[in-house]
């Protein structure tokens, strides 16, 4: 935001040259290269803390090779590709430096499967009750998800809406738990480290409701839930 006293005479701009950048994301099991809308990748200024998304508008279609060419400020960047689907774990925190060259930068992100977290559903608990819906998040992530805002006339225009929704404008892991008859679930593409599990509506306790996802060995939890 620019902040100018009232009255003053004068603004200067100083405006930066953007840098082109070619961008591409593979199938780290495949080595397939991934389609533009497949992937989408974020951006941002060093020091900044949000995140930008890349709008492709009319370069969307790959170019050269399948590389991706788009613009950005010149200078320090952190890039990150994040999957369309739940198949594939996200690439974060890659830096590069956006110069003013002939030659664009190449950035290649290779998208692994993660790992896998199994839950089984205490015996005791019984079936999640009708109408609740079981998320998987990162915990740094907990908030970024909430209960839908109702306003009036939503379920007489449009019938019963969602169960959740988005609450952030940042790019977050978020997988739906969805046990089989036989009480188990798998959710896959995690990254190591602590994920939480929420409930929608929150009228149940879960119990645990964070997990430590290890990168190697089993990653196997028992799941109960209860009114609190």
């Amino acid at each position: 935001m620019l902040e100018a006293a009232p009255g003053e005479p004068e603004l200067d701009f100083a405006l930066r040259r953007p840098a082109v950048l070619l961008l591409r994301a593979l199938d780290a099991r495949s080595g397939r290269t991934l389609d533009p809308r497949e992937v989408e990748f974020w951006w941002k200024e060093e020091g900044h803390a949000e995140l930008r998304r890349v709008d492709w508008g009319w370069a969307r279609q790959p170019v050269d090779e399948d590389w991706t060419r788009i613009l950005v400020p010149n200078g320090a960047l952190e890039l990150e590709a994040w999957p369309s689907s739940g198949e594939l774990c996200p690439v974060r925190g890659r830096k590069v430096k956006a110069a003013l060259d002939d030659e664009p930068a190449r950035v290649e992100f290779a998208l692994g499967p993660g790992v896998e977290l199994r839950l089984q559903r205490d015996a005791a608990s019984g079936a999640l009750p009708r109408g609740h819906a079981l998320v998987l998040l990162e915990e740094s992530a907990r908030d970024a998800v909430r209960s839908p805002v109702r306003r009036a006339g939503d379920e007489f225009e449009c019938g019963p809406g969602p169960l959740y929704e988005s609450a952030s404008t940042q790019p977050f892991v978020l997988r739906q738990v969805v046990f089989d008859p036989a009480g188990s679930a798998v959710v896959r593409a995690l990254s190591p480290g602590r994920h939480c599990l929420r409930v929608f509506p929150a009228d149940l306790a879960l119990e645990p409701d964070v997990f430590d996802v290890a990168e190697a060995g089993a990653n196997e939890f028992t799941v109960r839930w209860r009114v609190p």
